[in-house]
């Protein structure tokens, strides 16, 4: 009878220890890009900015177009057409690029820690409408209103932004 149950436990093991390892071997273990364009940084983002160093933002806006602005200097690039279908074969989509004058790329503040900087930020400069990343830089951009920017304090309230998010901070003035 002992003989019996051992038998029984012993192919218990055996069966959860198969079923166990199939499921091991079906797993993937690479990383996975959850990030789309537009969203936040990841793999895509990185590929887009091979192609086109000073891009200012893609947004994917149906499932056959996706929007990339783009430094006006590159619009009259003599590749243009090569990268824009670089850029296709990315994405997965046609492509349509548009010329932006802004030196930054907005930071998305919705997610966690970005939404805690933002509100620290607005405690320091109130009139604060967007982040950005400078291009080509480790500058942080901030739009602020006139109130903000032309304040008496602006140099030390630029200083305790800068501690707020860890480098250098520049300030202009919004247009919203």
């Amino acid at each position: 009878m002992i003989g019996g149950q051992l038998e029984l436990l012993l192919t218990c093991v055996a069966y959860f220890a198969m079923l166990t390892a199939g499921h091991a071997t079906t797993c993937s273990t690479d990383p996975i890009d959850y990030n789309a364009p537009g969203l936040s940084p990841g793999t895509l983002l990185q590929k887009v900015e091979a192609i086109f160093l000073t891009y200012r933002s893609i947004v994917l806006s149906t499932d056959e177009l996706a929007i990339l602005w783009i430094d006006p200097a590159d619009c009259n690039a003599p590749d243009l057409d090569a990268q824009e279908a670089q850029v296709e074969k990315i994405v997965n989509r046609q492509v349509m690029l548009r010329a932006a004058v802004e030196n930054y790329r907005l930071i998305s503040a919705f997610r966690y820690p970005e939404v805690v900087a933002t509100r620290k930020l607005k405690e320091v400069f109130p009139t604060l409408t967007l982040r950005g990343d400078k291009i080509g830089k480790n500058v942080e951009v901030l739009l602020v209103k006139v109130a903000d920017f032309s304040a008496s304090d602006a140099i030390e309230r630029r200083a305790r932004a800068a501690a707020i998010v860890g480098r250098p901070v520049e300030l202009q003035l919004s247009a919203f």
